[in-house]
């Protein structure tokens, strides 16, 4: 074994996991759910600790569709249009397309073969475009590549989420661990030792594993010497920019024959809302935007948000109360994030992600959710970058 120090530059471990209380609620709003329970290091790691775990059965159960300026649509077709992304998942879009085209190129050829038309269809569409890729890809549907997202392998078994939220575990994996917290890394020279400068002082290791996220790395806020390896393949994949607005209420007072609604706008304002009442332990409507492509809401206050969101809720329930409470996510504008997770843009691939993975010197790794081409944008990648990282290390 190696004895270890983690720099972190927030006053709070976790990073782009953040549970925190929001009223009476407790959760998630940074990573939040386990993405295929069977066989996927976060439910092995929870299970070890006695930490408790559900699958969330709202990912299967469908959900209701609103159609701004028209009103609820067919339910048939809105749960046709859940269905229509895990079709379109197994589809032959990236045999049968240039990989290098866009997202948006697969919908329009998924959609002509399947021959839908008119609601089903404009259902389908915005699903795909702005649910499937806005939201679970973080990527505008005109910039993500179908190869890249090809390569995206989901572990079996349903989605589950941590009882009691992500942070949990992340206190256990952090339990006996020299932790410094408010130390930001300003550079790190890797010519052996490594020594890393920061805001409280310098360091001094055999070895680095850097976590840095894409954006952090893309945004040159950390200087290298000698410079990354990696340089190109940063610059070629991007950051996603997926955020949450959660709303506490005192009741639960909207419908609860499902917990999944879809808002359909063409200003892409909240696509996705979700109810998390069970979760929380408290009435609680989560919203989720992508801040690149919601059109708008970058530009506005947590405050501004909150108001446009219950505009939102009230075109698709009428009057509601206000909420006892809010919160609201800026990963975009966080330096130490600068977006939420990233994805294979056209113009990179997956071996941009397989560079990165790999030793930038003898005494620096890179590891990160944006090093592991397979399983990209999830809790898993990271802790799977982590482990291979140090066993790297380990080897030296």
């Amino acid at each position: 074994g190696r004895s270890v120090a983690v720099l972190e530059a927030r006053r709070r471990i976790g990073g782009r996991i953040w549970t925190t209380g929001v009223g009476d609620a407790r959760l998630d709003l940074g990573a939040s759910w386990i993405h295929g329970h069977v066989g996927n290091p976060i439910t092995a790691y929870a299970d070890i600790f006695g930490l408790a775990w559900r699958l969330d059965e709202s990912w299967e159960t469908g959900s209701r569709a609103f159609i701004e300026n028209q009103g609820w649509a067919n339910p048939d077709l809105a749960d046709a249009a859940v269905a229509s992304q895990w079709a379109f998942d197994k589809s032959r879009a990236s045999e049968v397309l240039d990989p290098n085209r866009s997202q948006n190129d697969a919908v329009d050829w998924f959609l002509d073969e399947e021959g839908l038309e008119g609601q089903a269809r404009l259902l389908a569409d915005f699903r795909l475009r702005h649910v499937h890729a806005d939201l679970y890809t973080a990527g505008p549907a005109g910039r993500i590549s179908i190869g890249g997202s090809a390569l995206y392998e989901e572990y079996p078994g349903g989605n589950a989420l941590i009882e009691g939220g992500y942070m949990d575990l992340i206190e256990h994996l952090a339990s006996g661990i020299d932790l410094f917290t408010d130390h930001e890394v300003t550079h790190i020279d890797h010519r052996g030792p490594v020594t890393i400068s920061t805001n409280q002082g310098v360091f001094e290791a055999r070895h680095a594993i850097v976590t840095l996220p894409l954006g952090v790395l893309q945004s040159d806020a950390v200087a290298f010497d000698p410079p990354l390896r990696g340089r190109g393949e940063i610059d070629r994949l991007d950051m996603g920019h997926l955020e949450k607005l959660a709303l506490v209420f005192n009741e639960r007072w909207w419908p609860t024959d499902h917990k999944r609604f879809m808002y359909v706008s063409d200003s892409f304002r909240t696509p996705q809302w979700i109810d998390l009442t069970e979760t929380t332990g408290a009435p609680t409507l989560l919203a989720f935007y992508n801040s690149e492509t919601s059109r708008g809401w970058s530009g506005l206050s947590s405050d501004q948000r909150c108001e446009e969101a219950l505009t939102i809720i009230r075109d698709m329930f009428g009057p509601s109360p206000d909420p006892k409470a809010t919160a609201a996510t800026d990963w975009s504008r966080d330096r130490f994030s600068r977006g939420s997770y990233s994805y294979i843009p056209i113009g990179s691939t997956g071996e941009d992600m397989d560079r990165l993975a790999e030793p930038q010197s003898d005494h620096l790794m890179l590891a990160g959710e944006h090093t592991v081409k397979n399983h990209f944008g999830t809790v898993h990648a990271a802790i799977e970058s982590g482990q291979r990282a140090a066993s790297l290390v380990l080897g030296m």
